[in-house]
C-alpha cells in the first residue's frame, strides 16, 4: 500500500515538474515513526493537513475542553475513514486510529517518550500492521478470521510449510522494501495533493452541527429519509402519505376548534385515527386475519403476502396521538411541514421506539439546546445501549435459540426454564438497548426523550412491572385508550371491560399472531387479580416473595411471547411445569449452564440499578475517568463483536 500510493504520488510530482509545478510532499517515511501520532504526520500528509485545516481547527482544535477535544478527534477520524471508501471496514479503520490517538494524547504519549526508541518503533509498527488488516479486508467474516489468526486465536498453528515457502521466496524483496521505507533511499518521496476531498460524505452529526440553526431540521429530515429509505425504499411513500395526512388534519382540527366547530374537529380527529388504524391493519394484520379465516374455511379474504413496513407500529401511533393532542388542546398544530416531518421520521427512534408523543417533543422540534455536556451524555447513553444489545442480548440470545430449536422430547424442566430465562434477558437488553441508543442519539442532536425502561425486573408486582416496562407504550395506551374508555372512574363491570380491551390491544400491537393476543390477555388476568385482591395480600409479604412472584409470572409470559407455534408453545409450557414425564435435568443443561453462567450473572446484575448506585458514589473526577474508559473500551469491544459475529437479531423488527 505504501509503495503503490507513494509511487503514484512521486509520478504525479514528476509530471507536475515537467509542466512547471512543484507539489508539496505527501509521504515522509511513515514507517520510521515512533508513535501513531507521528505516523499520521508522515502518512498521506495532504489528507491529514486538509482535515486539520478545514475540519479539526474550525471545530476548535485542541484549544477546547478535553471532552470537546476528543469529540473533535472522533469526528475527524470518522470522516477520514469514510473518505477512504464506501465500506464499513474503512469507518472502523478510522475509528481505530481515533481511539489510538486519543489514548496517546491522554496518557500513552508521555509513557512512550520514556521508553527506548526501538520499543517505540515496534509499538507503532505493530498497531499500524493491525490497522492495515482492517483496511484491506472488506468482508467482516473474513476480517474476523484473519485477525484471529494473526493473534493465534484460530486453528492452524504458529507456522507451516507455506509460510516458509513464501518467506524465503519473498525475503529479498521484503528487505529491499524495508530499506526503501527509511531515509536511506536516495530520493525524497513527493506528493500530489488530493483534490476531491469535498466529495467525501460527511457523517450525519458533522452535517447537522455545521448547518445554521434554521436549517437543522431540514438537514435532519433529509438524513431521516435517507436512513428510512435505505431499509424501506418502496414503502417510504407510506411515510410521506402519513406525514401529509396528519399534518393537514392537525391544522384542520385547530382551525375547527378556533371557529367553535367542535363537531368538525371531532370528525377530523376521527378521520386521522381511521386512516392510521386502517394503514396499520392492512399492512400488519390483513394476512393474519385472512389466514385465520381461511383456517376456519372462510375464503372471502385472500392472503396478499403484504410486507410489513419498518417502524409502522411506532410512527402510526405517534402521528395518531398528534391530532388527538391538538384536539385536546395539549399542543398547538405544527404549521411547518419540515418540522412535522422531522418529528415523524426522527431516525434515532423511528424503527424501534420509544414511542414519542408530539406534545412531549413539539417545543424541542421548534427549538432545542445543544452543548458539549449534553452531547457527551448522549455518547455515554448510546454506548450503554450498544453494550446491552451487543454484549448481553446477543450472547444470551444464542442460548435461547439453542433451547427453542430442541424438540420437546429433548427438553428437561431445568433446561426449559434456563431457555426462558435467557430469552427474558435477551428481550430486555435488546429492546432497552435500542431505546438507550435512541435516547443517546437524541441527546447528541439536542433532543431529550423520556426513558422507556426503568429496571423492570426488580419489580415486586405485575402492576409495578408494567410501570417500568416499555413505558412509552403503556402510557400511550393509558392516555389514548384506557382513559377515553372511562378508565377506573366507572362501574366495576365497565372497568374490567376497559382493562380487557387495553390488554388485548397491547398484545395484538406486538405482532400479528394469536400468541401475542394470549400474552396480552395473560397480563390482563394477572393485573385484574392484583387490583381486585392479590395486590393487598402481596404488600403484607416479604419483599423477596414479591420479587419471586413477579419474576415467575414474567418468565412464563415470555415463553408465551416467544413461541408463535401453538403446538410448540403447549409442549414447552408442559415441560416447564414437569408434565409428560420429562427429567428434571441432564448433561445438556449442565453444559449450557456452566457455559453461559458468567453472562447470565452479568445480565442479572445489569438488570438492577446497582451499577447506577455505585457510579453515583464516585467523585466527579473519578466518575469522568471511569466513564471515558468504559466508553472507549465499550466501543472497541462492541466493534470487535460486530466485526467478528454474524448473530445480531433485531427482535422488535416484527413489531
Amino acid at each position: 500500500l505504501y509503495f503503490v500510493f507513494s509511487g503514484y504520488s512521486d509520478m504525479a510530482v514528476g509530471l507536475g515538474r515537467m509542466l512547471g509545478f512543484e507539489f508539496l510532499r505527501n509521504f515522509n517515511y511513515p514507517y520510521i515513526s515512533k508513535s501513531v501520532t507521528e505516523f499520521w504526520r508522515r502518512w498521506h500528509i495532504s489528507l491529514g493537513s486538509w482535515f486539520r485545516e478545514y475540519m479539526y481547527i474550525p471545530l476548535g482544535g485542541n484549544r477546547v475542553s478535553k471532552p470537546r477535544l476528543y469529540f473533535n478527534l472522533f469526528l475527524v477520524w470518522a470522516a477520514t475513514g469514510i473518505w477512504h471508501g464506501a465500506s464499513w471496514n474503512f469507518l472502523i479503520w478510522g475509528l481505530y486510529f481515533a481511539v489510538l490517538i486519543i489514548l496517546e494524547k491522554a496518557f500513552l504519549g508521555r509513557l512512550l517518550e520514556k521508553l527506548p526508541a526501538a520499543v517505540q518503533h515496534i509499538y507503532t509498527l505493530f498497531l499500524v500492521l493491525v490497522s492495515w488488516a482492517i483496511f484491506a479486508v472488506e468482508d467482516f467474516s473474513h476480517m474476523g478470521v484473519y485477525l484471529r489468526s494473526m493473534f493465534g486465536m484460530a486453528p492452524g498453528g504458529l507456522t507451516n510449510d507455506n509460510v516458509w515457502y513464501y518467506f524465503t521466496s519473498f525475503l529479498p524483496m521484503l528487505i529491499i522494501a524495508a530499506v526503501a521505507s527509511t531515509p536511506l533511499v536516495t530520493k525524497l518521496w513527493k506528493k500530489l495533493p488530493v483534490k476531491a476531498v469535498k466529495a467525501a460524505l460527511p457523517v450525519v452529526l458533522l452535517a447537522y452541527y455545521l448547518s445554521p440553526l434554521k436549517w437543522r431540521n431540514g438537514v435532519l429530515l433529509l438524513f431521516n429519509l435517507i436512513f428510512y429509505g435505505w431499509g424501506e425504499p418502496v414503502y417510504i411513500v407510506i411515510m410521506f402519505l402519513s406525514i401529509a395526512i396528519d399534518y393537514t388534519h392537525g391544522m384542520l382540527v385547530e382551525k375547527c376548534k378556533r371557529k367553535g366547530n367542535d363537531r368538525g374537529a371531532r370528525m377530523a380527529v376521527a378521520s386521522s385515527v381511521i386512516f392510521n388504524l386502517a394503514l396499520l391493519f392492512f399492512f400488519k394484520y390483513w394476512d393474519f386475519l385472512a389466514g385465520s379465516l381461511q383456517a376456519m374455511g372462510l375464503t372471502f379474504m385472500p392472503v396478499l403476502g403484504v410486507h410489513l413496513p419498518i417502524g409502522i407500529s411506532f410512527y402510526t401511533f405517534q402521528t395518531m396521538s398528534y391530532t388527538i393532542d391538538v384536539y385536546r388542546g395539549d399542543t398547538r398544530a405544527q404549521r411547518n411541514i419540515i418540522n412535522f416531518g422531522t418529528f415523524v421520521t426522527l431516525f434515532p427512534q423511528l424503527i424501534a421506539g420509544p414511542i414519542i408523543k408530539y406534545k412531549d417533543l413539539g417545543d424541542q422540534i421548534d427549538q432545542r439546546d445543544t452543548s458539549i455536556d449534553k452531547f457527551g451524555s448522549g455518547v455515554q447513553m448510546f454506548m450503554i445501549g450498544l453494550g446491552k444489545k451487543i454484549l448481553i442480548a446477543n450472547n444470551v440470545g444464542m442460548l435461547w435459540d439453542s433451547y427453542k430449536a430442541m424438540a420437546a422430547s429433548d427438553l428437561t424442566v431445568a433446561g426449559a426454564w434456563l431457555g426462558v430465562l435467557a430469552f427474558t434477558f435477551q428481550i430486555y437488553f435488546d429492546f432497552s438497548g435500542y431505546s438507550d441508543m435512541a435516547v443517546g442519539l437524541g441527546r447528541m442532536l439536542g433532543f431529550e426523550f423520556l426513558p422507556n425502561f426503568d429496571h423492570p425486573y426488580i419489580s415486586r408486582s405485575i402492576t409495578e412491572f408494567w410501570r417500568r416496562w416499555h413505558i412509552s407504550l403503556s402510557t400511550w395506551f393509558r392516555e389514548y385508550l384506557y382513559i377515553p374508555l372511562g378508565g377506573n372512574r366507572c362501574s366495576k363491570g365497565r372497568w374490567v371491560f376497559n382493562l380487557f380491551v387495553v390488554w388485548a390491544a397491547t398484545g395484538i400491537w406486538h405482532g400479528a399472531s394469536w400468541n401475542y393476543v394470549i400474552w396480552g390477555l395473560y397480563f390482563f388476568v394477572l393485573l385484574l387479580v392484583e387490583k381486585l385482591w392479590l395486590g393487598r395480600l402481596l404488600e403484607k409479604l416479604p419483599r423477596v416473595i414479591q420479587h419471586i412472584y413477579t419474576l415467575f409470572f414474567v418468565l412464563v409470559s415470555w415463553a408465551i411471547f416467544a413461541l408463535e407455534d401453538f403446538g410448540q408453545l403447549g409442549a414447552y409450557l408442559k415441560v416447564m411445569f414437569g408434565m409428560g414425564g420429562v427429567p428434571l435435568t441432564d448433561g445438556t443443561f449442565g453444559y449450557y449452564l456452566t457455559s453461559y453462567l458468567p453472562i447470565l450473572c452479568a445480565a442479572a446484575v445489569a438488570s438492577t440499578n446497582l451499577g447506577r448506585v455505585l457510579y453515583g458514589k464516585l467523585r466527579p473526577r473519578a466518575a469522568q475517568a471511569v466513564c471515558a474508559v468504559l466508553v472507549i473500551l465499550g466501543l472497541v469491544i462492541c466493534t470487535g463483536y460486530l466485526v467478528d459475529g454474524t448473530y445480531n437479531p433485531f427482535l422488535y423488527f416484527r413489531f
